[in-house]
């Protein structure tokens, strides 16, 4: 479980194991042995309090801080002070997956949080209690979530085809590289994509799909597909398909995507009939 933690918070804060190692006088090799959940954490392992040191000083764009909050199971406002988050990353670091009694109490002094306590991590219980979400920042928000949760279930497929202009993520910098780490970690855990290239859109859009994708591509964990298939009208969409359990989709007319609606579900019959519509473009 350390392991797979540290490893969340190395790829959110774009670490590598040589970096790490020279904060903490460590080897490389190390750091990737515990990364890799090869080696255990020590008993009263000096290094965890420079360790989250180091990760709260990292921690520093609002994405970041939204997306630990969402593997910690916290509904809050980061902390300001350094020493508390200093504290959040190491307490998180050393729990036990299931131990979110010690969370809750650790985090009520802060008096700013509503802890989501989850007995069993592998139920996929819903995503939220949101369906709908609206514009540029709903489609940032509800793919993010479709994606976290998906890091805490076990590893599976995931389809995505997507014939509609990428600006609302690909312009977006720091989304854009929150993502592509979030995508990693997912393929570090076993996670398989299968993704549509369109050929039939702008070119601008097929080159902003190629280079949000290629670090998971040169990993072999992509299996890529070309469809000329798909509207080439003015009504475009996106479709995500999170194993059989949940389904991001979206439209846009003539590229606005202000104040359209999108759909985040975890009904067992519109995730089937989403996944039909996937397989369809194959054939």
């Amino acid at each position: 479980m350390f392991g797979s933690r540290l490893d969340f918070l190395m790829n959110l804060t774009k670490t590598t194991n040589s970096a790490l190692a020279m904060q903490l006088s460590m080897s490389p090799s190390y750091i990737s042995r515990l990364r890799g959940g090869k080696r255990k954490l020590p008993k009263d392992a000096e290094f965890l309090l420079p360790l989250s040191q180091y990760m709260a000083r990292k921690i520093v764009n609002d994405d970041q801080k939204s997306m630990l909050l969402r593997m910690l199971k916290i509904e809050g406002v980061y902390p300001t002070n350094f020493e508390r988050q200093t504290e959040l990353i190491m307490q998180w670091l050393t729990f036990e997956i299931d131990d979110y009694s010690q969370i809750a109490s650790f985090v009520s002094g802060y008096g700013r949080y509503d802890v989501i306590i989850d007995n069993d991590i592998s139920d996929k219980k819903a995503l939220t209690e949101k369906e709908f979400y609206y514009g540029v920042e709903g489609r940032k928000e509800a793919i993010g979530q479709l994606f976290n949760m998906a890091l805490s279930q076990e590893p599976g497929e995931i389809l995505l085809y997507c014939n509609e202009n990428t600006d609302w993520l690909c312009k977006d910098y720091v989304a854009t590289n929150t993502m592509m780490e979030v995508w990693e970690s997912l393929v570090q855990r076993g996670w398989k994509f299968k993704i549509i290239y369109p050929i039939n859109i702008d070119i601008n859009d097929l080159i902003n799909q190629f280079y949000a994708f290629l670090p998971i591509v040169v990993k072999g964990a992509v299996e890529r597909y070309y469809c000329s298939r798909g509207s080439a009208s003015v009504c475009r969409r996106t479709l995500c398909i999170v194993s059989d359990w949940a389904a991001f989709s979206c439209t846009s007319i003539d590229n606005m995507v202000e104040d359209m609606p999108v759909i985040l579900t975890q009904d067992k019959k519109a995730v089937r009939a989403y996944k039909k519509e996937f397989e369809n473009y194959l054939n």
